[in-house]
């Protein structure tokens, strides 16, 4: 599992890339968002906790590359759909802060 790491807030212009190619669980999606993009201390490492450090923060760049798509697909499909279902429900709900995502 890799990822792209700043001690800053990503620029909210730029292009933002995490790699899920090694991921082999639901925790370690969590993880790897939290890691790699400035969540709060508090995140809860949940699909509701997701949801709302999505649409409550600023920790969101204005466009995110996901890659290893295929793998976290195969390997942790829940995890897989339940990010396909925030990042469109929040451009659906919340256009003016939702991510632009790219899935490769």
């Amino acid at each position: 599992m890799s990822n792209t790491k700043s001690d800053a807030s990503p620029e909210r212009d730029a292009e933002f890339h995490l790699d899920f190619a090694g991921v082999t669980s639901e925790r370690e999606v969590h993880e790897l968002f939290a890691r790699s993009l400035p969540f709060p201390d508090f995140y809860g490492h949940n699909w509701d906790a997701f949801w709302d450090v999505l649409t409550g923060f600023d920790c969101f760049p204005r466009r995110l590359v996901i890659s290893g798509t295929e793998h976290l697909r195969a390997a942790v499909p829940r995890a897989y759909e339940q990010l396909q279902a925030c990042f469109a429900d929040c451009q659906r709900e919340h256009p003016d802060i939702a991510p632009i995502v790219t899935w490769t």
